[in-house]
Order: C-alpha cells, then structure tokens, then sequence
C-alpha cells in the first residue's frame, strides 16, 4: 500500500494541478468501483480490494494519452419508460410532454459517442439507463458500436423488468458477452407492481440466450433531490466534496439529450431550464466538448449546481407509482 502512494505522489509531481485534481477524483471513485458487481479483470483478480491497482493503472494511462477516463457514466437513452416511480432518481415522472426525450436512434448516439470517445482514453463502465431502456428500438445497435469501440470496458443495459428483450438484443448481448450485461432492478418487494413485473420470464429467457445478467434488489430508496432557489456554497461543498461525498448521486456522471452533466437531477434541470442560470456552465455540450475542457470539468473539487440541491435521505418502498400516472411519457 506505500508503494503504490509513493508511486502516485510521484507520477503526481509531474502533472499539472487539474491533473492532480483528476486523479484525487478517480481515487474517490474506487469506492463505488468496488460495490459494482462486474467480474474483475486480469490484474484486479485473487486480490484483496480487488480494484485497488486499477486507479494508478487509469492515472497512468492518463498521463501517457493527455486524455483522461471517465470511471461511470450514465446514458439516458430515452426518459419514456413503462413505470411512474414517484421517487425515481432520474425524474421521469417530473418531464412533461414538451420535454420528454424519445428513445435515441442509432445515427444520434453514435454521433455522441464518436464526440465522446474523442476527447477520452476510455470509459470503465457505461451504464445504458431511462426510462427504460428496453423502449429503444436501435438497442442492438447501439450496444454492438459501443463494444466494437474498445474503449469501453463494460457495457450494463438497466431494466425494471416490465419488458422482455427482443431475439436481435439477445443476440447481441451473448455476442459480447464478458462486456455487456444486463441489470435487472428488482422491485418485487412492491406487491402492487407484481402483476405487471415479468421477472421469472426475463431471467429465463436471459438464461436461454446465455446473456449475463445482474439483479439488484432495493427493498427501500430514497427521495429525489428537491431544487431550492437559494444558493449555498457549503451545502454544494458539503455534498460533493472529496472528503465528505454525503450527495448519493456522485458516484457516476450522466448524459442526457448530448449534454453532459454531473448527475441526473443536473439533467433534469438543464432540460427544463432551471439550472441554466448557473455560471460557469457546469454542464458540456458534446458538440463542444475537447479534452482540456474535460479535464477541467472533471477536476472540480464540486460543483456550484449542488448549491441548489437538497438531498432527501428519508428511506421509502421502492418504486411507489404516481398518484394518476401508469406510466411516464
């Protein structure tokens, strides 16, 4: 464990001071690296804290490429989605019908995955989220690019279980096994969602396909995040600080609609013009995006958008439904 510090404050001496504020980011990532449930690679095997070589590999490369990595990032790929989750933490039930995003077609997101790619060495885990996702007619497409890129190391399509995956997607996934999965969110400790959930036939189709899958089971969440028009530098230090992180959407970057922003609340503001007023912008649009911009972006100790955040922690059931709402697009 001293070597590896030592090995880090040294690369570290010959880095700018964004860069070091980059990799003092990647190594508040490996917390959540280490929760995910993805097999390890070769280098991260049979060791205790399995992930504990792969932030100073990530530095390094960084170092090398003038480019640096995003850990996670999630992509909505559409905010249509089957479900009405009052307390969804990517606020598909609070967009209306002027600023709902269809699902993305295939042209759309590989033209916003080229910009993407561009300006970074790679991505570690590219989180393919909604509404959901199994509404997106070009899926296949989109995950079979996306693992042909190589510099993405894994690929994991988020779905509530309401859909079954068309043979192509199947196909698809089996195809790149080892780097697309998919995660099962499992809401079957809501009992009025049940005869709408088709748990038991996913998994045996996934099975059948021999697709990788995960199934996550939250028994309770928390509220979404409320905006307050009043600004507090240290609630937005306090929430995404490097030393205190108490913010439970930190862990992975979002884009939505070709902007990139820091969370899914940022998102949902940026969509619906409440955050706009923000200055700096603490959002990158991907037609803008070059690889100083990011690291600078990435490099930020917080942001000034989570001033305007209330983070509600209150435990809840899972997947409540919206009062008049079945589904939300």
């Amino acid at each position: 464990m001293h070597i590896r510090k030592s090995l880090i404050k040294l690369i570290g001496l010959f880095l700018s001071k964004e860069r070091r504020d980059y990799n003092k980011r990647c190594e508040k990532s490996e917390d959540w690296i280490n929760r995910q449930k993805i097999k390890p690679y070769w280098w991260e095997k049979g060791r205790p804290g399995k992930y504990r070589y792969f932030m100073p590999y990530i530095q390094f490369r960084s170092w090398l490429t003038r480019k640096p990595w995003i850990v996670s990032i999630d992509w909505a790929l559409t905010t249509y989605c089957t479900l009405a989750c009052r307390d969804c933490s990517h606020f598909m039930t609070e967009f209306t019908k002027e600023t709902h995003l269809p699902p993305i077609s295939f042209e759309q997101y590989k033209r916003q995955l080229d910009m993407l790619l561009k300006h970074v060495d790679g991505i570690y885990n590219l989180q393919i989220v909604g509404g959901e996702t199994l509404m997106v007619k070009d899926l296949p497409q989109i995950v079979d690019y996306t693992a042909k890129t190589g510099k993405v190391k894994h690929i994991i399509v988020i779905t509530n279980g309401t859909m079954i995956p068309k043979p192509k997607l199947l196909e698809v996934m089996a195809k790149h096994k080892g780097i697309a999965e998919i995660l099962i969110s499992d809401y079957s400790s809501n009992k009025d969602l049940l005869p709408r959930l088709k748990y038991d036939e996913l998994k045996k189709t996934l099975d059948d396909a021999d697709v990788s899958y995960v199934e996550v089971f939250d028994k309770e969440w928390v509220g979404v995040p409320k905006y307050t028009p009043d600004f507090d530098r240290e609630r937005a230090r306090r929430y995404y600080s490097y030393e205190t992180r108490e913010c439970l959407f930190h862990q992975t970057l979002h884009l939505i609609d070709g902007m990139l922003a820091v969370c899914p609340f940022h998102g949902w503001g940026l969509k619906h013009g409440i955050l706009n007023h923000i200055e700096p912008k603490e959002y990158i649009p991907l037609e803008e995006l070059t690889t100083k911009k990011l690291y600078k972006w990435l490099a930020k100790p917080y942001y000034d958008l989570c001033g305007y955040c209330i983070v509600d922690c209150v435990p809840r059931p899972n997947a409540i439904q919206k009062e008049g709402m079945t589904c939300s697009h």
